[in-house]
């Protein structure tokens, strides 16, 4: 066989394997893939799991007795922080429904009930991804960069870990690929026809006030939202005609669709409320669980307790770090090796085990590559375009937020606390698709030689060498896990897995 025709060979294939790696089957095969992961690790995993489960159940449980989301104080409610006055509670207000049913209807045991709202939380976040999916196309990303940013976001080893266990940053998965999705669809709408969709924007409106609801940490990435489209439209010199298009389009609706939309945000308003009570009441947006009870009752709630032991230690001589070091010493290792590693529950004290080495390696060198290439086209026409402006002001403003607010705690307590990478998976697409942005500038018309056989290497490795549930599955204790079906299809999978796992220690 010749040298010419291995290099035909490897033509084909590699043609072959971008086309597979394109097709819509393939994004079908990633969401099948990921929730059978996730619903493992629904069924399989002992309550509660590592990411606060047991405190976002217990919320649930309170607001199951409430038809309103009013809250009458008890010295319980302590040990799940300042519940009654946290503007964090879409979700557990959301999820104490489903949980009604399950309890006074279906009189289900309390393992079953724990499984179906991890089922529900399940199919949040794969909605996210399908939406994730679809904001991408507007992107102008082709069907192969969209699969393998979704497929690489779902070979994160923390998300489907995430994805199988009743938190809140699931229902904030969907509604980040919502506002997403809707603020590009203004965008292009804004740009092609120089209208602003009413539909759109009202729903838009809606949707930042549900997620600002569900997360507090979300309430800056609404305003660098708005602010945007906001900035978008006024640099426009066709600014006098959107506007007049966005009143001409609203006097045409239907009255009933005006009602709608009105009502729409109405409640979505009344569902901030809490907010402006919260800084007339406690001068804070989101007061500290010692607001509502006594210091005594919130040690029992984590976080509370954590940082209050830690702040009572502190030298009276102890000098910070600077916030660059902090960010380059603490915040960027801390998120990057917890989207990484992996942990047990409570029941198991928090049991940490270690990244595995290649998924790890692979991630880090691929972000490292495509912010370098980013910034290496910075003068280029992508700083021209609004939709980059609008993904760098989500993820700016959100890490930006992140980052003073952990800041603050580690000038507080002495101790860097909280760098938990899974703060970041909501925001994975985009991080995605800034990445592929940097490397799309590096490549000519024609699509780039061999990336098919590329891709299909590190998406195998990945599968293989501990991506998705693998490094859950090999690390892993048996203690992790339920009796009879999580210990033993775990000890199966872990036996399969583990002979063929690089791992770093």
């Amino acid at each position: 066989m010749n040298i010419q025709t291995i290099k035909t060979s490897v033509a084909k294939l590699d043609q072959k394997l971008y086309a597979l790696l394109s097709s819509k089957g393939f994004f079908y095969v990633i969401l099948i893939f990921f929730g059978i992961s996730a619903a493992w690790v629904a069924t399989a995993s002992l309550y509660p799991m590592a990411f606060d489960e047991n405190v976002h159940m217990g919320i649930i449980a309170i607001y199951s007795h409430e038809l309103l989301p009013i809250l009458t104080p008890t010295q319980e409610m302590a040990q799940y922080g300042g519940v009654v006055a946290d503007p964090s509670y879409f979700f557990h207000y959301l999820m104490s429904f489903p949980y009604r049913i399950e309890r006074d209807v279906l009189h289900m045991s309390e393992t079953a009930s724990i499984i179906g709202l991890r089922f529900i939380n399940i199919g949040l976040f794969m909605a996210g991804l399908v939406v994730f999916w679809r904001a991408l196309s507007l992107l102008s990303l082709s069907r192969f960069t969209r699969n393998i940013i979704i497929a690489l976001c779902c070979l994160i080893p923390i998300s489907p870990l995430i994805a199988g266990q009743v938190n809140y940053d699931n229902l904030l998965f969907i509604e980040v690929a919502l506002c997403f999705l809707l603020s590009l669809r203004i965008l292009a709408s804004f740009k092609q026809k120089h209208r602003v969709p009413v539909i759109d924007a009202s729903l838009l409106l809606f949707v930042l006030f549900v997620s600002s609801a569900t997360k507090f940490a979300f309430l800056p990435i609404a305003a660098a939202i708005i602010a945007t489209l906001v900035g978008v439209l006024i640099l426009s010199k066709e600014r006098k005609t959107t506007l007049r298009n966005f009143i001409k389009e609203s006097k045409a609706l239907k009255t009933s669709t005006k009602v709608l939309i009105l009502s729409l945000l109405c409640f979505g308003a009344l569902l901030n409320a809490r907010y402006p009570s919260n800084v007339i009441q406690y001068q804070n947006v989101s007061p500290k669980c010692d607001k509502s009870f006594s210091v005594e009752a919130c040690m029992d709630f984590g976080p509370y307790g954590r940082n209050h032991r830690y702040a009572q230690k502190l030298d009276p001589n102890f000098e910070p770090k600077n916030i660059i070091a902090y960010v380059v010493e603490d915040w960027i290792p801390g998120m990057t090796y917890r989207l990484f590693f992996t942990v047990a529950g409570p029941t198991n004290d928090y049991d940490t085990k270690q990244p595995v080495f290649i998924p790890q390696l692979i991630y880090i060198f691929g972000i490292i590559a495509g912010v370098v290439l980013f910034l290496w086209r910075s003068s280029k026409r992508i700083w021209q375009n609004s939709t980059t402006w609008l993904m760098l002001s989500i993820v700016g403003v959100y890490c930006l937020t992140l980052i003073v607010q952990l800041y603050i705690s580690y000038r507080n307590n002495g101790v860097a606390v909280a760098l938990n990478g899974r703060y970041l998976i909501p925001f994975s697409p985009i991080i995605g698709a800034l990445v592929a942005y940097g490397v799309r500038g590096f490549r000519s018309k024609k699509r780039i030689a061999g990336l098919g056989i590329i891709a299909a290497v590190i998406l195998t490795l990945l599968v293989f060498e501990g991506s998705g549930i693998g490094t859950y599955i090999v690390r892993g204790q048996p203690e992790w896990f339920w009796p009879g079906w999580g210990q033993t299809s775990h000890q199966i999978m872990q036996s399969v897995l583990d002979p063929i796992t690089i791992k770093s220690s």
